[in-house]
């Protein structure tokens, strides 16, 4: 819903830069944007993706501590057994993206959001 909300503020900017017919109206455009009321930034929500592979391996990994699992989660097993490879690699790049969006990142995660 949001992401919509931002692509019809930014079609409805992008009608008005088209619309301008001097760098005047083009400067006082980019002045109106200070003060515009509906959001203008899409939100990413990748970090949500990661958190719910994460959530559902665990739940597949502690099911199996207590039921007997059929070999149809035989790949799932191998993935989790070198989950020490990718585990932290996923939960970090998970954790950058959520502060990303938070817009606070703390200090080693900003080499991953900004590498440059």
């Amino acid at each position: 819903m949001h992401n919509h909300k931002v692509g019809q503020n930014v079609a409805a900017l992008q009608e008005k830069v088209e619309q301008a017919q001097s760098q005047g109206d083009l400067v006082a455009l980019i002045r109106s944007l200070k003060h515009h009321p509906g959001p203008l930034d899409y939100r990413q929500n990748h970090w949500r993706l990661l958190a719910l592979v994460l959530f559902v391996c665990g739940l597949i990994a502690g099911a199996a501590m207590f039921v007997d699992i059929p070999e149809v989660f035989m790949p799932v097993f191998i993935v989790l057994r070198f989950s020490g490879y990718w585990l932290p690699v996923v939960a970090l790049a998970g954790a950058a993206l959520w502060y990303a969006e938070k817009g606070q990142i703390p200090g080693p995660l900003k080499k991953l959001t900004h590498p440059g």
